[in-house]
């Protein structure tokens, strides 16, 4: 039986974790179907489609979901879902967040920080989730988790009670 390799693209020759990798390499189709997309060859330009959603009691909590943007069809998002899906992104990439959820809220508590008042607070999230953004792509779970804790008062609350 011969072995289906995707397609080279060098914009998406980034690293990423072994397992996440062997399951983009075996599992590239199902019943014919792909089960993964090429994210920054594919998805160049499209945005909007990771949510976070971050709940504040009794402790910082993220999950991230997606939401079909204007610009895919439906085939389209559905390929993306079961990208999400099958890498299991919404708890990995929620892991992740509570690690810098934590230390956003040591750095932004210090004495140095608070002295800011909230509007900085929130001037920094957005910074930061624009930072990012450049860095890798708008649609990261950092930038769109920065995006999110900038978007509301919630998280400069959380920081100053």
């Amino acid at each position: 039986m011969e072995r289906r390799r995707a397609p080279l693209y060098p914009n998406n020759l980034i690293p990423i974790c072994k397992p996440c990798n062997g399951k983009k390499l075996t599992q590239y189709q199902e019943n014919g179907v792909r089960l993964f997309k090429h994210l920054f060859s594919e998805l160049n330009g499209v945005v909007g489609f990771l949510r976070a959603a971050v709940a504040y009691g009794p402790k910082l909590r993220v999950e991230y979901s997606l939401t079909p943007p204007a610009t895919l069809t439906a085939d389209q998002f559905a390929v993306l879902e079961k990208h999400f899906d099958k890498l299991n992104l919404a708890n990995r990439y929620a892991r992740q967040a509570s690690t810098i959820l934590a230390k956003l809220v040591r750095q932004f508590r210090s004495a140095d920080n608070l002295a800011l008042g909230r509007v900085q607070l929130r001037q920094r999230l957005n910074q930061m989730a624009v930072d990012r953004a450049a860095v890798s792509t708008p649609n990261h779970w950092e930038a769109v988790l920065m995006q999110t804790l900038a978007a509301s008062d919630e998280f400069t609350d959380h920081i100053f009670n």
